[in-house]
């Protein structure tokens, strides 16, 4: 299964925490956002991406200052 798009996450967003079902590359367009996959966390920052693998556990905390988007 393969699958692309964008979103655009509110100052402040949240998602998960959620289960990994696939493979997922996240390139952020505009803001930041930091990522903890399995508690460990990562700092993804516009221009940059992170490849997230299946079964592992992810939280996702966007901008407090910006809309972030990412696609």
């Amino acid at each position: 299964e393969a699958g692309f798009g964008m979103v655009t996450y509110r100052k402040g967003g949240h998602l998960g925490p959620r289960w990994q079902q696939h493979f997922q590359l996240v390139f952020l367009q505009r803001g930041t956002v930091r990522i903890l996959v399995d508690g460990i966390e990562h700092q993804v920052r516009a221009g940059e991406g992170i490849l997230l693998a299946p079964g592992h556990l992810d939280e996702f905390y966007f901008s407090q200052e910006v809309e972030a988007r990412h696609g």
